[in-house]
């Protein structure tokens, strides 16, 4: 196997919701799980990773009024041919999958059971009536498993029955989870062939006391380039050898606008990007600077954590 692609989430936790009402006469699959398990097996197809399919139990358990057995029983009974039939689908495609049913909070069942046992990537895909974004952004659920979950969370497209990655973008801040991203990044185009783009937003501190000097504007100039110059540097030192497959973009802060423009003109199919600052401050990052720019775009996101990192 390409060394690149040893690179990839080898054990993969699929999160999935099952059925909108587990009380329905007949229980269907939601629309958004059925691209989810699609795109999983696609992923485990092309790099030969274990699949297991993941399903909470929410709410209180409670006994039912005329049933021997609870709610909890009752819904697990309903739930694990649903998860039977997916697993044994993708047996089918000779992929080792095997299923889990957990009663608890969704999210932190997730990030217990991602910490606990080992899973190296969970895969999730957040739908019903919001978009994708409105629900991942807004919703508890969604930020626990960013901020908390010590393994890379990939959301994926509720609408493509295999992942989109012709063009990934990875918005870069020399932290090591940019390490992780730009790893990864390149075991995508490996594996598929994508074109790698690398945002980097220049920041520039000391502006105000060089235009204080003698000459002010002309010392603001060398400033800003020697602060272009080193990010050029740190950037060829962090892509190594695979620099030439990347395209390379500098621009000025804000990121997040930058961001959502990038995606948008440059039809970016997978943003991989870290959630967790320099400074290694856990959920800060996520909280302000990262959190504003996954809530601003409409692209499918691989959420990374620094290597060591871990639930706090």
């Amino acid at each position: 196997m390409n060394e690149q692609l040893t690179a990839l989430p080898k054990r993969v936790l699929v999160g999935v919701s099952l059925s909108d009402n587990p009380f329905a006469p007949e229980l269907r699959i939601v629309q958004g799980d059925i691209a989810l398990i699609a795109q999983a097996r696609w992923y485990a197809q092309q790099t030969g990773a274990s699949l297991t399919f993941f399903h909470a139990i929410e709410g209180a358990d409670s006994e039912v009024v005329g049933q021997e057995k609870s709610l909890h029983e009752m819904i697990r009974e309903r739930s694990e041919p649903l998860l039977q039939e997916i697993t044994d689908s993708a047996k089918g495609f000779g992929i080792d999958a095997s299923y889990r049913i957990e009663t608890g909070i969704a999210s932190e069942r997730l990030i217990q059971t991602t910490a606990q046992d080992g899973y190296d990537l969970l895969m999730v895909c957040f739908h019903r009536d919001e978009s994708a974004f409105d629900r991942l952004f807004h919703g508890s659920t969604s930020k626990r498993l960013l901020r908390y979950c010590p393994s890379p969370v990939w959301v994926v497209s509720p609408h493509d029955a295999t992942p989109v990655l012709q063009h990934i973008l990875v918005p870069a801040d020399f932290s090591s989870a940019s390490e992780r991203c730009i790893e990864l990044a390149n075991s995508f185009a490996a594996l598929v062939g994508s074109e790698r783009y690398l945002l980097h937003a220049l920041e520039y501190p000391g502006a105000i006391a060089a235009l204080h000097e003698a000459n002010g504007k002309e010392a603001v100039q060398a400033y800003r380039q020697s602060v272009r110059d080193e990010a050029k540097k740190k950037i060829d030192a962090l892509l190594g050898e695979e620099r030439k497959g990347w395209h390379v973009f500098l621009v000025d802060h804000p990121i997040e606008k930058q961001t959502k423009l990038f995606c948008e003109q440059k039809n970016i199919d997978l943003l991989i990007m870290g959630t967790v600052a320099r400074t290694g401050i856990t959920g800060f990052f996520m909280g302000n600077t990262a959190e504003r720019i996954l809530a601003s775009v409409d692209t499918p996101i691989l959420a990374v954590k620094p290597k060591g990192w871990r639930t706090p």
